[in-house]
């Protein structure tokens, strides 16, 4: 039993009860005292997440690429396709409301920044092909575009297949790092 007083001068009592993982191994106990967020900060905060969550998705990206993360890009620390996600996703959940909220914010804005790539299907490369519609001054062969779009529907669905399965692989054999380890 925890005793102490509440801001408004009154007096509380309550239980504390330990949180222990499905093991029962490891536990926890304790108050967190979370910090008063005022307008401003949460304004600020707010309109600086975007770029500071892009700035390390890129960072990101680039050691998977340059091989600084072991397994490399497709490796157990690699990219994660919807499978991977949702497990992600369930844990966030599980982790609290915080925690859920601030993954959905971060995948929001992964989506938001992975759709501005110029690759062909997605937002970005559309603006791709405006752009090279402007210097050139000439349009865009337009069954050249739907080639390149089909192609890029097709690339992007076998990617996501084969990002898929690896999270399949990743998650039947406990290598999948997810948000608790």
């Amino acid at each position: 039993m925890v005793t102490g007083v509440h801001p408004s001068g009154q007096r509380f009592a309550t239980v504390v009860t330990p949180k222990c993982d499905p093991t029962g191994k490891v536990c926890q106990m304790g108050l967190r005292v979370l910090p008063v967020i005022t307008t401003q900060v949460a304004l600020t905060e707010g309109v600086k997440f975007p770029f500071v969550a892009i700035a390390n998705i890129v960072q990101g990206l680039s050691q998977l690429v340059t091989g600084q993360v072991p397994g490399g890009l497709f490796g157990p620390n690699g990219v994660t396709g919807p499978i991977g996600i949702a497990d992600v996703a369930a844990q966030s959940v599980s982790l609290g409301p915080g925690t859920y909220i601030f993954f959905v914010a971060l995948l929001s804005v992964a989506l938001g920044f992975t759709n501005l790539l110029p690759i062909l299907a997605l937002d970005g490369g559309r603006m791709a092909i405006v752009l090279i519609e402007v210097l050139r001054r000439r349009p865009f062969d337009r069954a050249a575009e739907l080639t390149f779009q089909r192609i890029g529907v097709a690339a992007l669905i076998a990617l996501a297949i084969f990002i898929s399965a690896l999270d399949v692989q990743r998650i039947a054999t406990g290598q999948f790092p997810g948000l608790t380890h």
